[in-house]
């Protein structure tokens, strides 16, 4: 496969939905405190200040008192599986985006119940996942990272008031979460991020319990999502096994595109699992090869000796190649399905790399 082109998976799981609570996005109690709802934040979060007026800033929190980095915590030492004491996650890897959609992370070490300030700012939040534990080997709470998010009322401003014992109050929206002891959320919301292309191929829905359920595939920018796909997911097992939905061309999402997956109707109560598969383009990388392609070709023509082997590419390869694009889809803007054909898959994408090698190593001797 390509430098260019990275295989996408994104799993998402709703552990119950109701006749009373349906629709439902398929995620794990988020949204405003965790009514599974999902919102996307609109505006980008000022930081957080006794001057402003109006702020979003975001926080991290755990549900439990042994989800903390803080006591006999050496970052200096490697973890083990007898350091520590009873210490259950110890820090998070958060990955979102910036205000212009560039991906951004960072690493935030717990204090269990207390609310702990993020370094970044997000316009999205696309993960978090733990990444370091202690001696209990997973997280012993639900770790929550939520946002104050009204007009300022206090001359000095406590992100401790909005939380309860590590839960966030009824007033905070929930933008990304991970159940006790699981390690990662699982959520179907993502947004593509700057200067990449998002390809499904193909979405699987599956259910914990035999009852008929509509779903629907929604996508927009801005937080704005349109509805994209109606389905219904079938009362049996076997058919479950078989993607719900997939393309023969694989859909596109650009750069900035939100998308979320939403269980409309249930005839009992159910837990629903999404799996969303395809491909994402970095763009940048795409263009840097598709320029060495061009001046790799130049010389091959230029010097026939160079036939003796197989050639790195062709005048029509590159055409085709060409066809992905340089995405020039802006954040705020959103665009239909584009007709997209691959042609490098698997062995035959490794050889042509490997003939690229080859051909530099001899433009080199003769040179």
């Amino acid at each position: 496969m390509a430098v260019y082109k990275t295989k996408f998976c994104r799993i998402g799981y709703n552990p119950e939905i109701t006749t009373s609570t349906d629709p439902e996005n398929v995620c794990s109690g988020l949204g405003l405190n965790g009514n599974g709802l999902y919102k996307f934040p609109i505006g980008v979060p000022n930081i957080l200040t006794n001057d402003s007026l109006y702020t979003r800033t975001y926080f991290i929190s755990s549900s439990s008192v042994l989800d903390t980095g803080y006591g006999d915590y050496d970052e200096r030492q490697e973890v083990v599986e007898d350091r520590h004491g009873d210490k259950g996650a110890i820090e998070v890897k958060i990955t979102g985006l910036s205000s212009s959609y560039r991906i951004k992370t960072e690493k935030v070490r717990l204090s269990g119940q207390t609310p702990i300030k993020l370094a970044n700012h997000y316009k999205r939040i696309n993960d978090i996942k733990v990444c370091t534990v202690g001696r209990l080997l997973k997280n012993q709470g639900d770790i929550y990272i939520t946002a104050l998010d009204s007009a300022r009322q206090y001359n000095i401003i406590d992100i401790n008031d909005f939380v309860s014992s590590g839960v966030p109050t009824a007033t905070q929206f929930i933008y990304a979460k991970i159940i006790a002891e699981e390690g990662k959320m699982l959520s179907s919301h993502y947004t593509v991020p700057n200067a990449h292309s998002l390809y499904v191929q193909s979405i699987k829905l599956q259910t914990s319990a035999l009852h008929i359920c509509t779903w629907s595939l929604k996508a927009g920018v801005k937080g704005a999502l349109q509805t994209i796909y109606k389905g219904r997911i079938p009362n049996t097992f076997e058919a479950q096994n078989q993607p719900a939905l997939s393309f023969d061309t694989p859909y596109l999402f650009p750069a900035g595109t939100d998308l979320n997956i939403s269980i409309e109707t249930v005839s009992g109560t159910v837990a629903v699992t999404t799996i969303v598969e395809g491909y994402l383009i970095s763009q940048e990388l795409l263009k840097i090869e598709n320029e060495e392609r061009k001046k790799t070709t130049a010389l091959v023509l230029k010097q026939p000796e160079l036939a003796s082997i197989t050639p790195i590419v062709s005048v029509d390869v590159i055409k085709e190649e060409e066809s992905y694009g340089e995405d020039t889809v802006v954040d705020e803007q959103y665009s239909e399905v584009t007709i997209y054909e691959d042609s490098y898959e698997g062995s035959v994408e490794e050889t042509r790399e490997e003939n690229i090698i080859k051909e530099k190593e001899i433009l080199k001797e003769i040179r």
